[in-house]
């Protein structure tokens, strides 16, 4: 139940940031929730949150007249409030005393990020029209932050309860393995295996059991936090996995999942 409140919630919120960016075009909720639960679950199973970029494509077949560009800044509105949240959660865990070492960037990954800004920068001057266009849809995809109040009541808030639900998972699974780990330290665990799904691995998986390992030395054994990191992944997985049917089966009309994910497919057209 706490899980799918935190989708609920989430989805809520990305509606909320979706009207700003739309807001002479009908941005229905039980769409849009679909698209992120659709989403969500590919996440689980595609690397490096592959599933962002189908809840962008769902999103603008129920948008009419939007741009995946947009939908994407969307995104990265409700993506600053988790590194916000996270970083929060890094200062609670080490005020608590237990703190997390965060590596330095490997070289590797600084220097494909410099290619990256480079390729960016020739991309800008060589199309400067499109590069333009670019910037003014993703502008488009921010512009609940021009409005404080409105993104702190309808964004902010969503998303700061959508966290909490997901505090009370961990606690709860902690319980149910037997853990005693305090509050500062189930934080640090939805913190630290946040960080881990961006490893190029479905859902972090592996990642996410050294961290549970490391973070819960002290009030569990290596076996007893490995057997708890994988019930969570994969409990959280399947479930994920079950209300990702269920929505993209009710966003296309159908009650065959195959029949969905043919019709995903014939649906994404260039935007």
């Amino acid at each position: 139940m706490l899980q799918l409140l935190n989708l609920v919630l989430r989805s809520r919120a990305w509606q909320n940031t979706l009207r700003a960016a739309y807001p002479d075009t009908e941005v229905p909720l039980v769409r849009i929730s679909c698209a992120y639960i659709a989403g969500m679950a590919l996440n689980g199973l595609v690397p490096g949150r592959g599933g962002d970029a189908v809840k962008a494509v769902l999103a603008r077949l129920a948008i009419a007249g939007s741009a995946v560009a947009t939908i994407g800044a969307t995104l990265l509105v409700l993506g600053l409030f988790d590194v916000t949240a996270g970083a929060a959660g890094l200062l609670v865990g080490a005020l608590a005393g237990h703190g997390v070492r965060v590596p330095a960037p490997a070289l590797p990954f600084v220097g494909a990020l410099l290619v990256g800004l480079a390729v960016l920068v020739l991309f800008a001057r060589r199309y400067r029209s499109q590069a333009a266009a670019l910037r003014a849809r993703l502008a488009h995809g921010g512009a609940i932050l021009r409005t404080p109040r409105r993104y702190a009541r309808s964004v902010a808030l969503p998303q700061a309860l959508a966290w909490a639900t997901r505090l009370g998972v961990v606690l709860a699974l902690l319980h149910a393995f037997g853990i005693r780990a305090g509050l500062a330290q189930a934080l640090l665990v939805l913190v630290v295996g946040g960080l881990a799904s961006a490893v190029p691995a479905p859902g972090g998986g592996g990642a996410q059991q050294v961290a549970a390992v490391y973070l819960l030395a002290g009030q569990a054994t290596a076996a007893q936090a490995l057997s708890f990191s994988i019930g969570m992944q994969v409990g959280i997985t399947l479930l994920n996995l079950a209300l990702g049917c269920a929505a993209a089966m009710a966003l296309f009309g159908t009650v065959r999942p195959r029949a969905a994910a043919a019709a995903f497919v014939a649906a994404r057209e260039p935007a």
